[in-house]
């Protein structure tokens, strides 16, 4: 006897998914916009107040065969446009999260035929009813003439909106959208245009093209930061519209100092993305890029490594990585002419190559793949982003980047002579790296940091910086 068994999910799991995601209007407005440009938007207006987030594009708009991805759990449709993601899953997932209603108004033109669609759920309702059903949608046509695109709202908000929100929004389409901004692409947040956020001043400027395996490209632009405080450094990688990887160590070996280098790398070609377009999943590509940025980037490494020594770390630094398990323990730089690219270097195991039609005179781009390591503890996270610091886990060697200025951190690397300091701050890496390897996130943004730099600061620790 066959037995027919309804396994569709109770509505009560959308009290399981809030429960389990934070409230956060970065995120939220940051997978609209993505959605947006995916779907060839030009313009992008973005309405945030105390009642509700509204986000209103000129693109393509959401077909009516589309439309239904956008309010079912684990549905997703491939939009047009430059198919970074897949359209339903992370804006779906966040307006969960932000708010208790969703509605689309969008205006599509199919076959020759334009269609007006307005639908709107209440995930609140829903939950109670038990139910899965929109509150209320409709279909009808409109004049051919009338331009596509689409509005969506997220209303009854559960977290209140403050300036320090707004700001924090602002920033993030600055730096995660920064190849949109720079494209022409016009985005508002309340009625004033956001300006794309300058890269740093620098000196010692690389800029070329690799040239990689089939058909992928990456444009490399990077440099020495003489910028004063500056909020750009470490890697960024961009593909098509929108940052991928944002402040990463990808192609930068076991080197450290790498908050006094930036560097700008725009893919291009049929790179593989993960589901939220923060991460490459195909290892040879991944693999490829790396060596190839590392081998790029040295010469900047290399005077990034020696401006943190004359900064009084090195001493700490190889303590501390000496505590590490031996599996963990990364090799030290090394620093002769073959690692740097000189003449006796060994070029026969090149992968990449530099476009000739797009190089400077920087000095060339080979693919020898950077070593296998494992895990290094670095002062490179600052306290202002970071708070404590942060964990990096994009590149082979993974980095425990504790903020070298925050006051806990400073004044207890300051006592390096005693032995119980320098465990206390092993403590601390060690914590902020098992954090992000138990939430299986990349932990880039410094959140963990941040809540621990604020707790130590409530406590009664008094170090002082005199080693005694």
């Amino acid at each position: 006897m066959r037995l027919n068994i309804d396994i569709t999910p109770h509505t009560s799991i959308l009290q399981a998914l809030r429960l389990g995601r934070r409230v956060d209007y970065k995120a939220l407005v940051g997978e609209a916009v993505d959605n947006s440009l995916d779907a060839s938007a030009t313009r992008i207006e973005i309405g945030i107040d105390a009642q509700q987030v509204v986000i209103r594009d000129d693109g393509e708009g959401i077909r009516p065969d589309r439309l239904e991805a956008l309010f079912t759990l684990g549905q997703h449709e491939n939009l047009p446009g430059t198919q970074l993601g897949r359209f339903g899953i992370g804006i779906k997932m966040q307006t969960i999260a932000t708010g208790d209603t969703l509605a689309v108004d969008t205006i599509a033109r199919v076959d020759g035929i334009s269609h007006r669609i307005q639908a709107m759920i209440d995930w609140e309702r829903v939950q109670h009813s038990g139910r899965w059903s929109l509150r209320r949608s409709n279909i009808r046509p409109v004049a051919l003439d009338t331009s596509t695109g689409t509005e969506i709202r997220v209303g009854r908000l559960r977290r209140e909106i403050t300036a320090r929100v707004l700001a924090e929004v602002e920033q993030k389409i600055q730096k995660i959208f920064h190849p949109a901004l720079i494209s022409g692409r016009v985005i508002e947040l309340n009625g004033r245009r956001i300006a794309p956020l300058a890269d740093p001043r620098m000196r010692s400027v690389i800029e070329l093209t690799l040239s990689l395996s089939g058909g992928c490209s990456a444009h490399v632009r990077a440099g020495l930061i003489v910028s004063a405080h500056s909020t750009l450094h470490h890697v960024h990688i961009g593909y098509g519209h929108r940052i991928i990887m944002d402040g990463v160590s990808l192609g930068c070996g076991e080197y450290s100092g790498l908050n006094k280098m930036f560097a700008r790398v725009q893919l291009a070609g049929p790179w593989q993305l993960a589901q939220f377009k923060d991460e490459l999943t195909n290892e040879d590509q991944r693999d490829e890029l790396e060596a190839s940025l590392y081998e790029v980037l040295l010469p900047l490494l290399e005077e990034c490594q020696q401006a943190g020594e004359l900064a009084n770390t090195t001493e700490v630094l190889q303590l501390l990585n000496d505590m590490l398990a031996e599996e963990w323990q990364a090799a030290r730089p090394r620093q002769n002419d073959a690692d740097r690219g000189g003449a006796g270097a060994d070029r026969s195991r090149q992968r990449g190559r530099v476009d000739s039609r797009q190089a400077d005179d920087s000095g060339p781009a080979t693919t020898r793949r950077p070593p296998r390591n494992r895990v290094k503890i670095t002062f490179d996270g600052l306290d202002a982003e970071h708070g404590i610091g942060k964990v990096d886990r994009t590149a082979k060697l993974h980095r425990i980047d504790l903020a070298g200025d925050n006051p806990f951190i400073a004044a207890t690397r300051a006592r390096r002579t005693d032995p119980i300091a320098l465990r206390a701050l092993f403590v601390v890496a060690l914590g902020l790296y098992e954090q992000a390897r138990a939430e299986g996130e990349l932990e880039l943004d410094g959140s963990y940091g941040q809540r621990w730099a604020k707790l130590l600061a409530l406590q009664r620790i008094e170090l002082d910086e005199t080693g005694s």
